[in-house]
This record gives C-alpha cells, sequence and structure tokens, in this order.
C-alpha cells in the first residue's frame, strides 16, 4: 500500500519533469530526422522512457527514505545517524513544529478548563438565587421584598461577570480608548454601587482629577470590581478614599486587610484567600479578570494591605 502511494505521489509531484522530458523527446527525434536519412523514432523513444525511469527511480526511492525517516522521527526526532545536514535540519523544524502545536493546545485546554470551571461558580451562584427568590416569593413581605431585590442584583452582578468573561477573547474588538475625566468616571461607579455603600454602611470620598486616555468601560469594569471588594471587606462608618493624583488613582480602604502570605496571589485565578474562605459569596476571580483586563489596557495595578488596617489599590495610567 506504501510503495502505490509512493508511486503516485513520484508521478503526480513530477508532472512538470515529465512534460520537459516528453519535449526533449520530441525535439530529438525532430533533429535526428532533420539530419539522418529515414525516419527514426525507436532510439530517441527509447532514450527518452529510459531517462524517465531513471528518475522516477531516484525520485521514489528519496521519497521512500524519507517516509521511513518521518516514522523513525515519530519515536526519535533527533536521533543522528549520519544523514544529510538539510534533511535533519527538515527534521527538527518538524519538531518544533509539533512542540509549538502541542503548547497551543495545552493552552486552549487549559483555558477551556477554567472557564468551564467559571461558568460552573457562576450558575451554582445563579441557581441559589433563583431558589432564594422562588421562596421568598411564596410568602411576600417587606422584607423579602428586600430579599428578593438583594438576590436580583446578585444575578445581575453574575450575568455582567460571565459576559465580561466571555469578551476577553475578543478584547481587541471591544476596546476604544478615548479622553477620559479620570474623577468623573470614578463618580460614575460610585454611582452605581450607592446602594452597596448604604447597605454596607460605607461612605465614598474621592479627591481630585485627571485627563486618561482609555476604553471607559473596561476602565469603569476594573474600578468597579475594586471597589466591590473596598465596600465588602470595610468596617462600618468607615470610609473608602479615591485619590487621584497625577495619572494614578489609589482606592483605599480601612478594612480587615489582606494577610501578607495571601498577597502574592491575590491576582490568581480562583484565590479566594483566607478572607474570601470566610464569605461563601467570593469566587476568587473579581482581581483576576481586573489584573488581565488592566494589563491590556496598558494600565499598571499594584495592591498594598495591612491585616486589620486595611488594604489600598494603585492604578497607574500610562
Amino acid at each position: 500500500m506504501l510503495s502505490c502511494q509512493i508511486i503516485k505521489i513520484t508521478i503526480l509531484d513530477s508532472k512538470s519533469e515529465l512534460t520537459a522530458l516528453a519535449i526533449g523527446a520530441a525535439l530529438l527525434i525532430l533533429v535526428y530526422n532533420l539530419h539522418i536519412t529515414g525516419t527514426v523514432i525507436i532510439y530517441p523513444v527509447i532514450l527518452t522512457i529510459a531517462v524517465m525511469l531513471v528518475y522516477l527511480v531516484v525520485k521514489a526511492l528519496n521519497l521512500a527514505r524519507l517516509y521511513s525517516r518521518l516514522e523513525s522521527a515519530k519515536t526519535a526526532v533527533n536521533e543522528d545517524d549520519g544523514e544529510g545536514v538539510l534533511q535533519n535540519l527538515v527534521f527538527e523544524t518538524i519538531a518544533d513544529v509539533h512542540n509549538r502545536h502541542m503548547s497551543e493546545i495545552y493552552r486552549l485546554r487549559s483555558q477551556m478548563e477554567e472557564r468551564s470551571g467559571l461558568f460552573s461558580q457562576f450558575i451554582h451562584g445563579m441557581k441559589s438565587s433563583v431558589a432564594v427568590i422562588e421562596l421568598a416569593c411564596g410568602n411576600l413581605s417587606d422584607s423579602t421584598i428586600a430579599d428578593i431585590i438583594a438576590e436580583n442584583e446578585k444575578l445581575k452582578k453574575g450575568l455582567e461577570q460571565a459576559l465580561n468573561l466571555l469578551r476577553l477573547d475578543a478584547f481587541a474588538n471591544d476596546y476604544v480608548p478615548e479622553r477620559l475625566e479620570l474623577g468623573e468616571l470614578v463618580k460614575q461607579v460610585i454611582n452605581e454601587h450607592k446602594r452597596d455603600f448604604i447597605y454596607a454602611n460605607v461612605y465614598p470620598r474621592l479627591n481630585g482629577d485627571t485627563i486618561v486616555y482609555s476604553d471607559p468601560k473596561w476602565c469603569g469594569f476594573i474600578i468597579s470590581q475594586v471597589v466591590t471588594n473596598a465596600i465588602k471587606y470595610s468596617k462600618q462608618s468607615e470610609s473608602v478614599v479615591f485619590d487621584i493624583q497625577g495619572q494614578t488613582l489609589r482606592i483605599t480602604d480601612s478594612g480587615i486587610g489582606i494577610p501578607p502570605e495571601d498577597l502574592p496571589r491575590v491576582f490568581d485565578m480562583f484565590f479566594t484567600g483566607a478572607n474570601g474562605r470566610r464569605r461563601k459569596d467570593s469566587t476568587g476571580i473579581g482581581l483576576f479578570m481586573v489584573k488581565h483586563i488592566a494589563d491590556k489596557l496598558g494600565i499598571s495595578i499594584t495592591i498594598e494591605s495591612k491585616t486589620g488596617y486595611g488594604t489600598a489599590v494603585m492604578f497607574e495610567f500610562k
């Protein structure tokens, strides 16, 4: 079967050479008949066929040898058996392409597994909210209506996070940088979290303003994620302070702080840390998405924290 395939490939790959030999044979017959008395056909034809056969046999043998080396390369790509430098280079290139291809497959597989885990968490959280709303609807009162509103907010946030996660892969198509008044953008984010500030008995305070160039939607999203954490972990009657100086936005809370051993991993996917493990609503993806999007926007982000004294998140715009 392999020999038939080699012969077929050799013939198909030699069309131009065979055509050239056929033209050469025709010219040879013409020359013979112009200079020799009588018609001479057999000798030029036999000579041409002989040359064609020799050429095809040599090419088929080289192809068969290449097939053999390709088969052996599957198990020992870097084996040096004394063959030519060019062929060794071919096999090294094949090995490199193969390795890069497998690395990309592994990256995509890991990405799919991460996304699957994230969406499983989103769905689980949404199912819990739906169950609470269903129970509350059976006994409507002021308190149950408040529960329904709260759970509906969780559903909205979960859906928004899921949509933003899906948009990450197409970030370049969904990125429109423009001139922004950073103070106004922060005010919009604070207003969006107005109910959260009120319920948590935490107060926002904004100082300063500046002009930056970034995408307002994505920039607002990463600031919003940090504000959510600041409110969540702040102490009652304390403030979340937004300081804008130069091209830097510093968001500071006076909350419980982050343990020093957790700080190096706060941007890791699914990492909730000691504080997050105390809360059932922590997913460990908020700061991961903040870091990922900030890198895409060209914004540098750093975190400082001290247990019991609070946390400061700095966005450095370029």
